[in-house]
């Protein structure tokens, strides 16, 4: 069990959700590049594929990414997150409650596992600040571009996620290097304005 690597603001800027149905097999291509052109870290998602699956293309991703010091984040699957080493588990308000993913990841012998949750309204928001994230780090995700990341930024968000802007571009290098410059742009004028 190797410690987890602390997902930080900093780490959690550049931000995409790797779906491995839209990836179409190209999963190690778009880590690598995706790495290379400055992405912080990357959420694995596969709802469909069984747990052995997962686990395969989770470790190579993992690999790949702990030699570039980048978090991996597994989507719904705690138990695919532990099997890997993961940094972290991602789940929405529909999948299992956070609560009791802390207790398993605690039981598996992982206390303090990170644990993320999706929040749509602003009463998920506030019921997710109130349980043990007092200090969580907010990354804004949905419709992410580099034409709107500097302004997400800039009102608070600490990071922002993306699925579609890069894994449905023709050319995700030059996606992922267009919403870093963004995100920057938008922190410092954040900071200038404080």
């Amino acid at each position: 069990m190797n410690e987890a690597m602390a997902l930080t603001r900093e780490r959690l800027r550049v931000y995409l959700v790797l779906d491995l149905a839209r990836a179409s097999g190209r999963a190690a291509d778009l880590v690598r590049r995706s790495v290379a052109a400055g992405v912080t870290c990357i959420q694995l998602r596969d709802k469909r594929g069984s747990q052995s699956e997962v686990e395969r293309v989770a470790g190579a991703t993992r690999g790949l990414l702990r030699r570039a010091s980048v978090p991996l984040i597994v989507n719904d699957r705690l138990d695919v997150a532990l099997a890997v080493d993961a940094d972290g588990v991602h789940v929405g308000q529909t999948d299992e409650p956070v609560s009791l993913l802390c207790q398993r990841a605690t039981l598996a012998g992982y206390p303090g596992f990170p644990v993320g949750v999706s929040v749509t309204t602003v009463d998920e928001a506030v019921r997710a600040l109130r349980r043990e994230f007092i200090d969580t780090p907010i990354v804004a995700i949905g419709g992410v571009s580099a034409g709107n990341a500097s302004r997400i930024v800039e009102a608070g968000a600490d990071g922002v996620a993306f699925v579609s802007a890069v894994t449905d571009s023709v050319d995700p290098v030059a996606q992922i290097r267009a919403i870093a410059a963004a995100v920057n742009e938008g922190l410092s004028r954040r900071e200038y304005r404080q």
